[in-house]
């Protein structure tokens, strides 16, 4: 977001990047917490913890649009506070409405092999009759390699290497580029998905493409996939399911990841940082958020030793990518 001056700046535009990342507008928080950074940089230029002290006095400042501000400083808080800053949540008091920011539903094993045995099992509809074969394979890809869901869905074939198994994302969050190693397995499974894509996609540039040869709409995509959950649980009333996103894929490939360092004794600091090379995160506070969602339980039982970064960024890739 730009113009933002206060010391919350930083902070302020990787809380919507990551809204706005796992399916929010950031339009009314944006407006919300753009005034926010005007007022604190005129008047408290050197506050960089969001206590109740500057909280209190930015409320005291405006008083129109009382529940819309107290909702995004709230959110804005526990963002932080998620990411390893100190934070103070202002309490909601009841407010009607009040809207959180969205939390990562977690599959247990048996949840996400059942849901990628439905994606596997859809049928071909007269509008899509393409979907059956490029839905489980960019879904798959996006969960065995930690992807956005943006940037499995507008892959360009040019940016895979079949043979090595390293795929260049180009379109990255902030516009930054990385490598990204897919497993043998996943590697495989590409390979076997392109030699049915060449026979209704041709020359397409997409990995992915729709039957218009243009890119599956996001909204879509999230559509199917909230059916192969229903499908994957036919007892349960779609209204009664937990909420679920593709973005979620991104969460429990990183969980995973963690809890497996963690259950052979590895140490978590050190293979932080390479899940955050492999990940695309610009700061180790955003690969921390992961931690946040594991078991206190399990978090018992890791290695935390200082902190050290990978040699270089292809080694960060490799390393995750074998496990």
């Amino acid at each position: 977001m730009k113009n933002l001056k206060s010391g919350f700046a930083e902070n302020i535009t990787k809380y919507l990047d990551w809204r706005e990342a796992i399916g929010y507008s950031r339009a009314t928080d944006g407006a919300i917490l753009s005034r926010f950074d005007r007022y604190c940089s005129a008047n408290l230029p050197t506050a960089m913890t969001l206590n109740r002290e500057v909280i209190n006095a930015w409320m005291d400042s405006e008083t129109t649009s009382i529940q819309n501000k107290i909702t995004a400083i709230r959110n804005f808080a526990k963002y932080l506070n998620a990411h390893g800053h100190e934070a103070y949540e202002y309490p909601s008091r009841g407010i009607v409405g009040e809207r959180t920011p969205y939390l990562p539903y977690k599959f247990t094993k048996d949840e996400i092999t059942a849901l990628f045995a439905a994606i596997g099992k859809i049928k071909p509809t007269k509008v899509h009759p393409n979907m059956p074969v490029v839905l489980p394979a960019m879904l798959k890809l996006t969960y065995s390699c930690g992807l956005r869901p943006n940037e499995g869905r507008e892959l360009l074939r040019e940016n895979i290497d079949f043979d090595t198994g390293v795929i260049h994302i180009v379109n990255a969050k902030g516009k930054k580029e990385r490598m990204v190693v897919m497993s043998d397995d996943m590697r495989k499974c590409l390979i076997d998905y392109d030699k049915i894509r060449k026979e209704f996609a041709g020359e397409n540039p997409y990995f992915f493409p729709a039957e218009n040869g243009c890119l599956y709409k996001s909204k879509l995509i999230q559509k199917w996939f909230k059916g192969c959950w229903s499908a994957a649980n036919p007892s349960i009333p779609i209204s009664k399911l937990p909420d679920i996103r593709v973005y979620d894929l991104r969460h429990i490939f990183a969980t995973t990841a963690l809890t497996r360092w963690i259950e052979s004794g590895a140490n978590i600091k050190a293979k932080l940082a390479y899940l955050q090379a492999y990940m695309g995160h610009d700061s180790i506070n955003e690969t921390l958020y992961y931690v946040h969602l594991l078991p206190e339980t399990l978090l018992l039982n890791g290695k935390w030793d200082t902190l050290t970064e990978p040699d270089d960024v292809e080694s960060a890739e490799v390393e995750v990518s074998n496990g």
